[in-house]
């Protein structure tokens, strides 16, 4: 019975969600597909622009009880992104042999090209944020005056109780009301987040990834 309940309360949630994305599908004109690559500096997207005041950096913004994101020049921002945009991605398990990197050694021979390269496609896909694990290089490539915003992981809590991938294959969860603790997370915070205090295109920071809460 929990289950059902669960289910249909699930459904009706995914319901009221799609009547209101087609309710603001109706009110917006239509698009062109460099309506949909607004990125972290000169975001273009179909929503009234600029709506509040720019900051220069990312910020969320509560607009009559609605909350937005809004990007460095004050515009509201729907961040599209994907996660994991590496050269080289995991490694055959018991080797040093990464296949991902192999191909793109063979097709574009350098990072440096690879970045020129997955930028702009990204852009063109309609992407605008690069999520975790992303190599946040990409964030500094340019395309027609644009940039991708980005979110770097701490890993806070991961990387107290151990590596942050030993952590997460174990279900390793930090005490988080050890006082030791809150030094701790102080520190790697002050550490990874002061250097890119004043860069524009981070949207966000990601604490932790997939901690085991139970």
């Amino acid at each position: 019975m929990m289950r059902l309940r669960i289910a249909v309360a699930t459904l009706w949630t995914a319901a009221m969600i799609g009547a209101a994305c087609a309710q603001e599908s109706s009110n917006r004109k239509e698009l062109t597909r460099d309506d949909l690559t607004g990125t972290s500096t000169g975001q273009v997207n179909p929503l009234p622009t600029p709506t509040y005041a720019a900051t220069g950096f990312f910020r969320v913004h509560n607009d009559n009880g609605v909350w937005w994101f809004v990007d460095p020049e004050g515009r509201r921002f729907i961040s599209k992104g994907v996660t994991t945009v590496q050269y080289a991605q995991d490694n055959i398990q018991g080797t040093n042999r990464s296949p991902y990197q192999e191909t793109n050694d063979a097709k574009y021979g350098s990072v440096a090209n690879w970045r020129k390269a997955i930028a702009p496609r990204l852009m063109g896909w309609g992407l605008n944020t690069l999520g975790s694990w992303a190599d946040a290089e990409l964030a500094k490539v340019e395309v027609n005056g644009k940039r991708l915003a980005y979110a770097p992981n701490l890993n806070l809590g991961a990387s107290y109780v151990g590596t942050p991938r030993e952590t997460w294959l174990r279900g390793g969860f930090p005490n988080v009301f050890n006082p030791r603790f809150e030094v701790y997370a102080r520190q790697k915070a002050q550490e990874q987040c002061s250097p890119q205090k004043n860069d524009p295109r981070i949207l966000g920071w990601f604490t932790d990834n997939e901690l085991r809460w139970a």
